[in-house]
C-alpha cells in the first residue's frame, strides 16, 4: 500500500513568540512519524513523509495529487490541530479515495471530537501508533474489518467504532530505526544554543515516565520502557555510518531513570568509539557524580532540567516532587565536573504571585546556566492541570491557542498582561548579565558557535524593543 505521512504546513511564528521567530528558534527532524515511517516500510509498505515545516501547504497538496496514496497520515500537536484540520480538508478534495487518519499528541486526547472538528477523517490512532498504523493498513490493505483494530477510533459508514485501548510499545528492541532516508537531515537546525554538532538526529532510549507532575501530557504513559544498550549502540552507529550524524539528542522524558541502563548506554557509546556528542534530559533527583562523570566521558555535553521553579511552594503545586535546595546543589554540581545545563522554568504556575514568579527568575540568573527557557503555564488535554483548569485560573478555549509559548492561561493570581511582561523581563534579565555574558564568550569553540552568539543577541535586541 502507498502511504503518506504529513506534518501540516506551518512556520515558527504560529508557536513562537516574535522575538524567537528569526534568531534563535530551530526546527527538530520529525523523529515521531520517521517511526511510523519505518515501521510501515518494514510491513512492506511504500511511504513518503512530508514534513510542513518545510514545505507549503500547496506544496504538501501537489505532491499528494501527484503520488495518489491509499492512506494518508496527519499528525498534530495541540497548536497545530487548527492546520491539521485544514489539511484533512484539502486532502479528501484531492484525494477523496484516500483513507484519512489523525495522530500525535492532539488527537489522542480529543478522541471522538477529532471526527466533530473534521468530519472527513476516517481514523484517530491514539498513543503510541508504530504498531498501529501497521495493523490498520494491514486491515485496509487486504480488505479485511479495519474497523476493530484495537487503539483506533474508526468511522465507517457513519458509524464510529471506538476501539479503546492506549498505543503503547512494550518492546521498544522491536522497533526499527527511524527512517530517516526519508528526509534531509541537512535542512533541519534545532534552536539556537541546543546543539553543537550538524548535522544531528534525535531519538529516544525510552518512553514513558512514572511521576506525578500536573502539567505533563504523558502521550507515552507513566510505565517506563527501554531499548537495550546494545541497541541503542547499534542504532547510533548506523546513524553516524549511514548519515554522517555528528550529534544526537536523547529525547527521553527521564534519560537517567535507571542509573545502571544510563551507565551502560554511556559505555556502549565509548565501547564503539562513535565520533558523536549528545544531550539528554533528566530530573535533579535521579543525578549523581558517578553518572555524570559518565555521561561525561560518553560525550555528554548537556543535560536538560526541567527546573520550573525557584518557589517551594510551587514546586508542590506542580507536584514535581524536587526542593530548591536539590535543584541548586545539582546543577551546581553538573557544572563542577563540566557538563554545561539547559534549563527551563514555569511562568504562571497556580496560585503563583508575581513576585513568586520574580524569584524564579533570580534563581535562574543564580543557577547560571549556559542557556534557559521560561515557559507559559498550559494546561494541555489529558493532564490534571486541564482537567481541574477551572479550579486554577482561567484558559483559552481555543485548541489552537494551547501551547507553552503562547498564552493559553493565566492563574487566578496575575493577569494575561502580566504574564507577557514576565516572560519578557525573564529573557532579558538571564541573558543580560554579565555572568551569562562571559559564560557564553568562553564558550565559544567554532565561528559557527560566534554565528550563533550573534543570533542570539539579535533575539534579546529585539525582546529590547518589546517585540
Amino acid at each position: 500500500m502507498k502511504c503518506a505521512l504529513v506534518v501540516p504546513s506551518w512556520r515558527h511564528n504560529d508557536t513562537h513568540m516574535d522575538a524567537l521567530v528569526s534568531t534563535i528558534a530551530g526546527l527538530w527532524p520529525p523523529t515521531g512519524i520517521l517511526y511510523l515511517a519505518s515501521a510501515l516500510m518494514r510491513e512492506g509498505h511504500e511511504v513518503m513523509v512530508l514534513d510542513g515545516a518545510l514545505l507549503f501547504k500547496d506544496e504538501i497538496l501537489k505532491m499528494l495529487k501527484d503520488e495518489k496514496p491509499d492512506f494518508v497520515g496527519i499528525s498534530s500537536v495541540y497548536p497545530l490541530w487548527e492546520k491539521a484540520k485544514e489539511t484533512a480538508f484539502r486532502v479528501k478534495e484531492v484525494l477523496p479515495e484516500c483513507f484519512l487518519a489523525v495522530g500525535g499528541q492532539a488527537p489522542t486526547h480529543l478522541k471522538e471530537k477529532c471526527f466533530e472538528d473534521c468530519e472527513v477523517i476516517d481514523a484517530v490512532l491514539l498513543g503510541e501508533g508504530e504498531e498501529i498504523i501497521c495493523r490498520l493498513a494491514s486491515g485496509l490493505e487486504k480488505d479485511m474489518d479495519y474497523t476493530r483494530v484495537w487503539g483506533t477510533i474508526v468511522k465507517k459508514d457513519g458509524r464510529l467504532y471506538d476501539n479503546g485501548g492506549h498505543g503503547i510499545v512494550k518492546d521498544l528492541d522491536s522497533l526499527p530505526f527511524p527512517a530517516y532516508e526519508l528526509i534531509d537531515i541537512a535542512k533541519y537546525r534545532p534552536s539556537i544554543g541546543l546543539f553543537k554538532r550538524l548535522p544531528i538526529v534525535a531519538t529516544f532510549t525510552s518512553r514513558g515516565c512514572p511521576n506525578q507532575c500536573i502539567y505533563c501530557s504523558k502521550i507515552a504513559g507513566r510505565t517506563i520502557r527501554c531499548k537495550s544498550p546494545e541497541r541503542i549502540g547499534e542504532e547510533l552507529e548506523y546513524y553516524v555510518k549511514a548519515f554522517g550524524v555528528k550529534e544526537v539528542k536523547f529525547f527521553d522524558d527521564l534519560f537517567t531513570y535507571d542509573k545502571e541502563r544510563a551507565i551502560r548506554v554511556c559505555e556502549e557509546i565509548r565501547r564503539r568509539k562513535l565520533p558523536i556528542v549528545w544531550s539528554a534530559s533528566s530530573r535533579v533527583d535521579t543525578i549523581d557524580r558517578e553518572l555524570l562523570l559518565e555521561m561525561k566521558r560518553a560525550g555528554c555535553w548537556y543535560i536538560h532540567y526541567g527546573i520550573e521553579s525557584g518557589v517551594q511552594k510551587n514546586l508542590d503545586a506542580l507536584r514535581k516532587g524536587t526542593t530548591v535546595e536539590q535543584i541548586r546543589e545539582v546543577v551546581r554540581l553538573t557544572h563542577s565536573i563540566g557538563l554545561h545545563t539547559f534549563t527551563s522554568y514555569i511562568l504562571g504556575i497556580p496560585g503563583e504571585t508575581v513576585e513568586e514568579a520574580e524569584q524564579t527568575i533570580k534563581f535562574a540568573c543564580e543557577l547560571n546556566s549556559l542557556f534557559s527557557e521560561f515557559f507559559n503555564c498550559t494546561p494541555f488535554p489529558g493532564t490534571e492541570l486541564y482537567e481541574n483548569v477551572h479550579q486554577y485560573g482561567v484558559m483559552k478555549a481555543e485548541i489552537d491557542q494551547v501551547g507553552m509559548h503562547l498564552n493559553s492561561f493565566h492563574p487566578f493570581t496575575m493577569d494575561e498582561e502580566q504574564m507577557k511582561k514576565l516572560r519578557r523581563k525573564a529573557f532579558l534579565k538571564f541573558y543580560l548579565r554579565w555572568g551569562n555574558i562571559f559564560k557564553q564568550i568562553r564558550s565559544v569553540e567554532s565561528f559557527q558557535d560566534v554565528h550563533y552568539k550573534l543570533l542570539g543577541l539579535k533575539a534579546i535586541v529585539k525582546l529590547l524593543r518589546g517585540a
